[in-house]
């Protein structure tokens, strides 16, 4: 198994219950992370069920800092890379596609 995908693998692991704490009246989880390869940024792909989704995925986006910080005490990497954080709606696109196709029959 490469680096790369070791770090991306232990970030989805502690990032997930990080940005959990910072969200309330939903679920969020990663559902992947790409990394750079030279593991300099990670792009978070959260997923996001219950509430309004839009507006608490702006809440991890406003602290992406601090969740930078902590994940830097969990990591056991030299340099916590640069998160970006992106909203992954499948989930909610194929519930959407599913009450359509449900209310056809």
């Amino acid at each position: 198994m490469s680096r790369s995908i070791k770090v991306a693998s232990e970030i989805a692991n502690q990032v997930s219950p990080i940005i959990q704490e910072k969200i309330s009246g939903a679920v969020a989880s990663v559902v992947k992370v790409e990394l750079t390869p030279n593991l300099g940024s990670a792009n978070i792909f959260v997923s996001i069920i219950g509430g309004d989704s839009k507006k608490l995925f702006r809440k991890i986006r406003n602290a992406k800092k601090e969740i930078r910080a902590t994940l830097s005490k969990k990591l056991s990497v030299r340099r916590v890379p640069d998160l970006f954080f992106t909203l992954d709606d499948t989930m909610e696109y194929s519930q959407r596609i599913s009450g359509i196709i449900s209310g056809l029959s």
